[in-house]
């Protein structure tokens, strides 16, 4: 066989351009290239790729010479044409999304079924909102249906909003529906509420032991219906 002692170097290439040694000083083993412009490939069958690492850039991850994932300047890449899985075992916390960067901040997951990276249309923030307090703030759900342009959805195109104190809030003009035909409707246009039942031949009912309908402060009764 062939020996390198620690900290002696395997060179191979008319321009040295593989690199093989052990680092004593640390205890890491090296396989590297040696100049710009040289890249890396692992194969685990000759001809098929399983790692390929690029000078100053990306590195690729394979199953069966098929690229799953690769580094980019600003994450990563994942690449499938089935479902994609993060498995873990019972009780494991499978993915963190974190904001890194201190104070109230930001963090989330886009949505697309567009090629184009920047064209994401859906997404789900969570957006702190208690001055600083990192475990608390509001979950956002976001939608942009400007079909065709160039803009990545952002937390202004809110359509639910969970918030930290367990109120579920929909902005004027958005609405609850229920129904295969989106028969009942809640929603607030602005200015007024609007509960209603576009069904043709479909009641409204409403069942308790007693109903009352107050004025705004709770403290009169407008109408109030016993059994």
């Amino acid at each position: 066989g062939f020996w390198c002692k620690d900290d002696d170097v395997y060179r191979c290439g008319d321009g040295t351009d593989l690199l093989i040694h052990h680092k004593s000083s640390n205890g890491w083993n090296y396989i590297q290239g040696s100049a710009s412009g040289v890249n890396l490939a692992i194969q685990a069958k000759s001809g098929e790729n399983s790692i390929t690492c690029y000078t100053d850039g990306r590195t690729e991850l394979y199953y069966d010479h098929s690229k799953k994932l690769e580094t980019t300047s600003g994450g990563i890449t994942v690449t499938s044409t089935g479902t994609s899985k993060i498995e873990g075992t019972s009780n494991a916390n499978l993915l963190s999304l974190r904001n890194t960067t201190g104070g109230n901040g930001t963090v989330g997951m886009l949505f697309s079924t567009n090629a184009t990276a920047g064209r994401e249309k859906a997404g789900i923030f969570h957006v702190e909102t208690n001055n600083g307090a990192h475990y608390k703030g509001d979950f956002l759900f976001c939608l942009d249906n400007n079909a065709g342009d160039a803009v990545q959805v952002g937390v202004a195109e809110e359509r639910l909003r969970i918030k930290q104190s367990g109120e579920v809030k929909i902005n004027d003009g958005g609405k609850f529906v229920a129904g295969t035909g989106d028969d009942l409707e809640i929603y607030h246009d602005g200015s007024d509420t609007w509960f209603k039942n576009s069904h043709a031949s479909g009641q409204t009912i409403h069942s308790a032991h007693q109903w009352r309908l107050q004025n705004v402060a709770n403290n009169e009764n407008m109408i109030l219906a016993n059994q």
